[in-house]
């Protein structure tokens, strides 16, 4: 016997057949939506149906299973069937049972798992009540099993009906289906074999490995992006036992700048991902074409500007390579710079300033000395050459401002002290009569020297009669209207010192003596020339007069004598003498 349905029946199988529709129209609904891919092996199946039992026909509206009305359906009298469709998915897929020619009026129960009864293996999935005709639909969502085969068995109490469903794997990526190379991609999964392991791929090259439940599942598998061109890539989860699913990630270009603030001619290093592969990259600063690159095969590529002259404030950096854009931004700011950085006082120095707004006046000072200003030109740069003013050994402040921007920079004096120098007059022990006159060997520095005079009257200079700093010759002369050097017969000692014009002080020369005052030597050989001769003459004089004089006493003293002699003579003449020969004198008579 059959059993027919008609549009042309009775009432009561119209009715019976619109309440399959009823019941058909979700699916038809949910498979023309979501799961159009396994509307057909459903369609198979009922066409299996169909040709073995010779009973059934389906009328499909616009190619969509149950968008419409069946005009003709048949179904073998008093044979019990289920139909599951769709027959296989990952866990959460929407099942739909049909209950066909089961006991009528009564509860049917839907049993999914491994086994064909109740119990711990299996679950009870959904209840449903047939209607007169044994026939019910119900439907349900697939719970977390692992991957496998499994049983969907329809129980009346009478009929146990079987069918199967094959649980699938699936992967998700949440939200996150696209990015650069190097985010994160965290990959979950179902479905899987239970208790193994899982492997993550991208590209077919195998990155991560995890392992699945119990339940065949895994959670926050990290990925990291690897290296590759823009575009669509799978990320595929394999577990051991090949159960595999894919999921499509797409990367996307980008480029990193390193650093994303810095001043004029500094370096920066760009970094492209995510662009073709082995493409020329046009590299632009505010969109002047300055640079080009090739990409690599994975269409990443690295590369290193010098940032040219600009102002301060955001500049734009732009790569392109004829498909793909990215973009940066990059702050450049004011810099000040000097050549050379060290040197001494009056060394010729250059100071270039970058950054700077354009066309502003640029004021600029040496510590507290302020230099001549100049101007910024248009591409924000200015250069000012100046000589170092005197100022001590060490670091000293350089600042230039327009007003916006103030920028500073150090510049180190030299501290090489000069040499020490040597005494040469006067001579050490020799004596000064006259205006004092001190000399000694020069001292050359780059910075220029002054010296330092000193004289004491002791070796430990503890009582300092004079002392004279800012030299600028090698000699110092002292006059005597000064009154600073007094005559003495003691020695005075003097020692001199270099001082540069940055401060550095030599050592002390050598301590030497000298005296101040006449002696009668010194007076004459202090006299004029002419002086000298008229002394001369005057002795000369005073010589032959005294010669004159004394050979004129000498003459007198011998007519003195020879009146005297003339004398005794007359007396002797006049009187007789004898002659005593018991003694030794003559005697008178």
């Amino acid at each position: 016997m059959k059993q027919s349905l008609n549009k042309f029946d009775s009432k009561a199988v119209k009715a019976r057949r619109n309440r399959l529709l009823n019941g058909l129209a979700p699916l038809s609904s949910r498979l023309r939506n979501k799961e159009l891919d396994n509307c057909y092996d459903w369609l198979l199946r009922v066409l299996l149906i169909a040709a073995i039992s010779g009973f059934i026909f389906i009328d499909f509206i616009s190619a969509a299973p149950f968008a419409g009305a069946t005009d003709n359906l048949t179904f073998p009298a008093g044979v019990p069937t289920i139909e599951i469709m769709p027959s296989e998915g990952p866990v959460g897929t929407h099942v739909f049972v049909r209950v066909i020619n089961h006991q009528v009026n009564k509860q049917v129960i839907i049993v999914f798992g491994t086994g064909t009864v109740i119990g711990s293996s299996t679950i009870v999935a959904a209840k449903a009540t047939t209607d007169s005709t044994g026939y019910a639909v119900v439907d349900f969502d697939i719970d977390i099993w692992p991957a496998g085969r499994y049983t969907i068995l329809s129980d009346d109490g009478v009929n146990k009906i079987a069918g199967g469903f094959k649980v699938t794997p699936s992967v998700t990526l949440g939200e996150v289906v696209s990015g650069f190379v190097g985010d994160i991609a965290v990959v979950n999964g179902q479905g899987f074999a239970a208790k193994k392991l899982v492997h993550l791929y991208f590209d077919d090259t195998k990155y991560v490995t995890g392992e699945t439940d119990d339940k065949g599942r895994f959670y926050d598998l990290k990925l990291t992006i690897p290296p590759c061109p823009r575009g669509n890539h799978n990320i595929k989860a394999q577990d051991s036992d090949s159960n595999a699913q894919t999921v499509v990630y797409n990367v996307r270009q980008k480029m990193d700048v390193s650093p994303t603030a810095t001043s004029v001619n500094s370096s920066v290093t760009l970094i492209g991902t995510g662009f073709q592969s082995l493409k020329d990259v046009i590299i632009y600063f505010d969109d002047k074409e300055i640079s080009s690159v090739q990409t690599g095969s994975d269409g990443g590529f690295t590369a290193s500007i010098k940032v040219p002259s600009c102002g301060d404030g955001v500049h734009k950096i732009k790569v392109d390579d004829r498909v793909n854009k990215a973009f940066q931004d990059l702050t450049v700011s004011s810099a000040l710079h000097v050549n050379p950085q060290t040197g001494h006082i009056g060394m010729l120095v250059g100071a270039q300033g970058s950054g700077y707004r354009p066309g502003f006046p640029v004021s600029l000072s040496y510590d507290n000395i302020k230099l001549e200003g100049t101007s910024v030109d248009g591409t924000g740069s200015f250069t000012y050459n100046f000589k170092i003013p005197v100022s001590r050994s060490g670091a000293h402040v350089i600042t230039a401002s327009d007003g916006i921007n103030i920028k500073t920079v150090n510049f180190t004096v030299e501290s090489t002290p000069p040499m020490v120098p040597l005494l040469n007059l006067p001579a050490d022990g020799g004596r000064i009569t006259k205006d004092p006159h001190f000399e000694w060997s020069p001292v050359s520095d780059p910075s220029g020297v002054t010296y330092t005079l000193e004289i004491a009257d002791d070796t430990k200079f503890s009582s300092i009669i004079m002392s004279q700093a800012n030299v600028v010759t090698s000699y110092i002369d002292i006059t005597e209207e000064s009154k600073m050097l007094p005559g003495s017969e003691k020695p005075y000692y003097w020692r001199v010192k270099a001082v540069d014009l940055a401060s550095n002080e030599s050592g002390w020369s050598s301590v030497q003596s000298f005296y101040k005052g006449h002696t009668l030597f010194t007076v004459l050989g202090n006299m004029p020339d002419w002086v000298k001769w008229i002394l001369i003459g005057l002795g000369m004089l005073l010589f032959a007069f005294m010669f004159f004089w004394i050979g004129h006493t000498i003459r007198k003293l011998r007519s003195i004598n020879e009146d005297i002699e003339d004398e005794d003579e007359e007396a002797y003449d006049d009187k007789d003498y004898g002659y005593n020969t018991s003694s030794s004198n003559y005697a008178r008579r």
